[in-house]
């Protein structure tokens, strides 16, 4: 009995590690789902990839908004200007656990930072 269970064990596959495609493509969906991005954003762009430790890496994006500002400007007055934004944002063990634009604005709180 005790035979069969080790071979059993064997024949078991092992869940494949989370990859870091799987993990850009998380940072991609988080930050189009933004309401800063949905808002006015547009031009995403991937611009660098940091691995920082097993199934831990850090995305650094790119992108632009039609107007100035940060979050879900719907009800705001805000000037009619392109602004260029950078954010960074790290998925570790299939989670997003960072996600801020311009060192400013907390994507997942939704709120600038605290200085």
């Amino acid at each position: 009995m005790l035979i069969i269970a080790i071979f059993i064990s064997g024949c078991v596959e092992k869940e494949a590690p989370y990859s870091q495609e799987n993990a850009a493509q998380l940072a991609k969906l988080v930050m189009e789902g933004a309401p800063m991005y949905k808002f006015d954003g547009f031009d995403l762009k991937l611009i660098k990839i940091t691995n920082l430790a097993e199934e831990a890496w850090q995305f650094d994006f790119t992108f632009k908004c039609k107007n100035d500002g940060y979050g879900d400007r719907a009800s705001k007055f805000i000037a009619h200007i392109i602004t260029p934004h950078n954010s960074t944002l790290i998925v570790q063990n299939e989670t997003v656990t960072y996600a801020v634009v311009d060192g400013r604005w907390d994507i997942l709180n939704r709120a600038f930072l605290e200085n």
